[in-house]
């Protein structure tokens, strides 16, 4: 629900959307919504008092109290001995300085405590005999670029011999920011990587070598965005009606990945290399397109056709 206060602040940054992308970014420290309009209410005013505060933003009173108290055990607010109590807001650098240190501190203490956690869960009987296969019928849905990826690098560091991946610039940018290029340019595996052709996009593989990599056009990347290791593991991006929150499946089926294998080197084999002399030319590429486009379709509408079929099921 919108507040008088979020009206102001809209009607002030209409044109950039501060107030939104501000809010946004908080959220990504772990602030809710509510959290972030009383942390920015006070930064931008003077003293308030708990009542001038949740009659001004409309928000319940036991929730602001219970917020108020929250930023306070966080740094982020203090308050005063006055009667009644009012509440100020700490400065915006100290907060953010104050909310990376606790993630960090965060990240440090579950390290610490990451070995212990593991031999104390392992110490737990089971309860059912039978174990899952390990190479059944599994997939996971993987939620925003830090799962995603984090997914892709496990995948990387347990590969042994291949490591496929097909994308875009948008997406690469992403595995370019998360050090994957990197990763696979130091590994020994067979890296093979095709990507939609643009200068930016030519930029991230700058330092991977040029006969892993194909640059090929959007049309025959036909939006796909997927990255396969050893033939037993796939993650496969979905298409999204919110862009900004990427969503991918990861999966060892051999009914995806098996597929989705074979597309892959279908179009790998109809380009040439970077290291090479561009593409093929009109006429050769007009020799080899209908044969291959025909088998491109069939192996993606049977991976497609698996991916559904799961998704389908899970609803259920």
């Amino acid at each position: 629900m919108q507040t008088d206060f979020v009206n102001m602040f809209d009607s002030k940054m209409a044109e950039n959307n501060l107030f939104k992308k501000v809010t946004e970014l908080f959220s990504k420290f772990g602030l809710s919504q509510y959290e972030s309009y009383i942390y920015i209410f006070l930064a931008k005013n003077k003293r308030k008092t708990a009542s001038q505060i949740y009659k001004t933003l409309r928000i319940p009173k036991t929730e602001t109290y219970r917020i108020l108290a929250k930023l306070q055990g966080r740094g982020l607010i203090s308050s005063s001995f006055d009667h009644p109590m009012t509440y100020m807001a700490s400065s915006v650098n100290k907060v953010v300085e104050s909310l990376i240190n606790q993630e960090k501190n965060r990240i440090n203490e579950f390290e610490a405590h990451k070995q212990e956690l593991i031999e104390l869960f392992r110490k737990i009987p089971s309860f059912e005999s039978d174990t899952l296969d390990e190479n059944g019928n599994q997939f996971q849905i993987l939620h925003g670029h830090c799962q995603i990826n984090n997914k892709i690098k496990e995948m990387l560091a347990k590969a042994k011999a291949r490591f496929l991946l097909i994308g875009s610039e948008n997406e690469f940018l992403q595995f370019y920011k998360d050090d994957i290029f990197e990763l696979l340019k130091k590994s020994k595996l067979d890296v093979k990587i095709l990507s939609s052709d643009s200068k930016k996009a030519r930029y991230f593989f700058q330092n991977i070598k040029k006969d892993c990599v194909k640059m090929i056009s959007e049309k025959d990347r036909r939006n796909l965005c997927f990255a396969i290791k050893d033939e037993n593991e796939i993650v496969f991006f979905m298409k999204n009606e919110n862009p900004k929150e990427k969503i991918a499946i990861w999966s060892d089926s051999t009914s995806i990945v098996t597929p989705l294998d074979l597309l892959f080197n279908i179009v790998w084999h109809n380009y040439k290399s970077t290291k090479e002399a561009g593409k093929y030319t009109t006429l050769e590429k007009t020799q080899q397109e209908y044969k291959f486009k025909i088998k491109e379709l069939e192996q993606e509408n049977l991976a497609l056709t698996t991916l559904n079929r799961l998704l389908s099921n899970n609803k259920d």
